[in-house]
């Protein structure tokens, strides 16, 4: 898992890795900021690791109103995020900012300001800039529901078409597990615990098969 020094940074300053609670990570509009005035000094986001810091976060608190010692504290957990990387590694995870050339040029065109800073995933990058069909339905579905997502599911995998989904129990799950078991592809959207899920037995070989994606917006190891 190859991760470029733009996303290291983006990932100290979006995540609280010292866990400090008097320095919390810039939101993403902050972020997006920070890196919007960089670019227009003719900085590049790198330039935030080197002899340039203190009057980088010195411009930024003066133009942006971010605290400077702010961003220098998240900035100085590189052996934290180190050691969480190693951490993911081990278990697939991989992660792409929106400064990636990967990032999913989609998400920027549909959402637009709004777009996600951070993406985590398990499984092929490439599929999230494939589109799909996305079912989801009710946690606690009767049977002739299930009945129906499956046959949805099943459908899919026979028309070639990607089944989206949330990963919940239910109609979520079902109509995933059917269209996975009849030879389809698919792609979970977690809201959190992806490290947890990406272990699990059920997703497992399709994930090795390069037939499931797993991804979340939120720290692979946050919880719901």
């Amino acid at each position: 898992m190859n991760i470029s020094e733009v996303t290291k940074i983006v990932l100290m300053l979006r995540l609280n890795l010292s866990q400090h609670e008097e320095f919390l990570p810039l939101k993403p509009n902050e972020l997006k900021s920070l890196f919007m005035l960089l670019e227009s000094l003719g900085y590049s986001s790198e330039s935030l690791l080197s002899n340039e810091l203190n009057n980088l976060t010195d411009l930024a608190q003066e133009k942006l109103g971010i605290s400077s010692q702010r961003i220098k504290h998240l900035l100085s957990a590189g052996l934290s995020l180190s050691l969480k990387i190693d951490q993911w590694k081990k278990r697939g995870i991989w992660v792409r900012s929106f400064m990636d050339k990967e990032y999913p040029v989609i998400l920027k065109i549909k959402h637009r300001e709004s777009y996600p800073s951070l993406i985590f995933g398990v499984g092929e990058l490439n599929t999230l800039n494939i589109g799909g069909i996305g079912i989801v339905g009710s946690r606690n579905a009767n049977s002739r529901d299930l009945i129906y997502s499956e046959k949805a599911g099943i459908r899919s995998a026979e028309e070639g078409v990607k089944v989206i989904s949330g990963g919940a129990r239910g109609v979520d799950t079902s109509s995933m597990m059917a269209c996975l078991n009849a030879g389809g592809t698919g792609l979970v959207i977690l809201p959190a615990e992806l490290g947890k899920t990406a272990l699990s037995s059920d997703y497992r070989k399709f994930i090795i098969d390069s037939r499931l994606t797993l991804i979340s917006m939120e720290s692979p190891d946050s919880g719901w």
